[in-house]
C-alpha cells in the first residue's frame, strides 16, 4: 500500500489546496521539476569531463617534454656566411652537431628581412650537406637561423636551444661603426649596404660620421665602387684640380662615363674656389655634394633614363622648392 502526505498551502485569502508529494507524485508536479533536474545534471557532468580532460593533457604535455627534452639535437656548428658568385647572393657554410642525434636529422635554414617583411625558408637540407647558396635574394637587411632538426624537434620555437643565430647584415661584410646605433633601422640598413658592397668602410676612427657632408671626391669613389671598380677606358676629363687627390682615379673614371662634366671657370675662383683662370676645367673634390648634384650623379649613372616631360612635370611638382632647381647646374 502506496502512503500519500499532503500539504496545505496558504494564500492571500486562507487555506486553498493541497498538493502530494511521495511515490505517487503527480506527473504534473514531476513535468514542472524536470528541465531543472536534467540541467543540473548535464552541469556536473561537464564540470567532471572538463576535469578529466585537463589532467589527460597535463599528463600528456609532460609526457612529451620529457621526450623532447631527451631528442633535443645539438644546433650545427661553426656557421659562416659570405657573399656568393651569383647575383645578390649568400653561401652559408657549417660543420655537423658536435654529437649528432641518435636518430635521423636534417637541417632547418630560416631566412628573415624584417624591414622589408620577407621570410624565407629552407627545409629538409640533408643532414650530408654542410652548404647551401641562397640566390636572387632582395636587397635588405637579413637575419637567419639554422636548425638542426629530427622528427621529435620539428615543432619546437625558434627560440629553442636547437638554433644558431646568423646575422647577415645586407649579403655581407658588416661594419659596427661606433657612431651610428643612434640611427633610425632604415639609415643603418642603408649604411650597412654599403660596407656589404665595399662602398665605403668609413673613418679610421671606427665613425662612418653620419653628419659629416660627403665631398665630390668621395662621391666619385663611391660611384666608381659601386659599379665594381672597373678599368678605366678612353680618356677622362683634364681636371686641373684633382692631381694630388686621393680620388684622382676615381673622378677619371666618373668622367670617361659622362657621369660628371666639372665646372668651367668663369674667372679666379668662379664658380669654385679650385678655378684660377678664364677657361679652365676643374672638378673641385673638397667641394661639399649639393642634393641637385647628387641627383644629377645618379641619372648619369643608370644611363639618363628617358622621360617625358610630363614625367618630369609630375615629379618636380611635388616639391615645393623646386624653382630652386637649377636645370643647367653644372656637376
Amino acid at each position: 500500500m502506496v502512503k500519500n502526505n499532503f500539504i496545505s498551502y496558504k494564500t492571500s485569502v486562507g487555506y486553498k489546496n493541497s498538493i502530494c508529494y511521495g511515490d505517487n507524485l503527480p506527473k504534473r508536479v514531476l513535468f514542472k521539476y524536470k528541465p531543472t533536474l536534467l540541467a543540473a545534471g548535464l552541469a556536473v557532468v561537464f564540470l567532471i569531463a572538463v576535469f578529466l580532460i585537463t589532467m589527460f593533457s597535463i599528463l600528456i604535455s609532460n609526457l612529451l617534454g620529457r621526450v623532447y627534452a631527451a631528442d633535443m639535437p645539438a644546433p650545427p656548428q661553426s656557421v659562416t656566411v659570405s657573399r656568393g658568385e651569383a647575383y645578390n647572393s649568400l653561401n652559408i657554410v657549417w660543420q655537423p652537431p658536435a654529437t649528432p642525434p641518435s636518430s635521423a636529422y636534417n637541417y632547418r635554414l630560416e631566412l628573415v628581412n624584417n624591414l622589408q617583411g620577407i621570410s624565407l625558408t629552407q627545409d629538409n637540407l640533408a643532414a650530408s650537406v654542410n652548404n647551401f647558396e641562397l640566390t636572387n635574394l632582395p636587397t635588405g637587411l637579413y637575419s637567419a637561423r639554422l636548425y638542426t632538426v629530427t622528427s621529435l624537434s620539428t615543432s619546437l620555437p625558434a627560440s629553442s636551444d636547437n638554433s644558431m643565430e646568423i646575422s647577415l647584415n645586407y649579403l655581407g661584410q658588416v661594419i659596427n661603426f661606433n657612431d651610428i646605433a643612434s640611427l633610425t633601422d632604415n639609415f643603418q640598413a642603408a649604411i650597412q649596404w654599403a660596407v656589404s658592397y665595399g662602398i665605403t668602410s668609413g673613418y679610421q676612427d671606427g665613425g662612418f660620421h653620419p653628419a659629416t657632408p660627403t665631398t665630390r671626391g668621395q662621391m666619385a669613389t663611391f660611384f666608381h665602387k659601386l659599379a665594381g671598380n672597373p678599368n678605366i677606358q678612353g680618356t677622362p676629363t683634364a681636371f686641373k684640380d684633382i692631381a694630388k687627390s686621393v680620388h684622382k682615379s676615381d673622378i677619371d673614371w666618373l668622367s670617361t662615363q659622362g657621369i660628371t662634366a666639372g665646372y668651367t671657370c668663369i674667372g679666379k675662383d668662379k664658380p669654385v674656389k679650385t678655378c684660377t683662370k678664364l677657361g679652365d676645367t676643374v672638378y673641385y673634390p673638397e667641394g661639399k655634394v649639393t642634393r641637385v648634384q647628387m641627383a644629377t650623379f645618379l641619372y648619369r649613372f643608370a644611363a639618363s633614363p628617358t622621360m617625358s616631360q610630363t614625367e618630369i612635370d609630375y615629379y618636380l611638382n611635388s616639391f615645393k622648392d623646386k624653382a630652386k632647381i637649377i636645370a643647367s647646374g653644372q656637376a
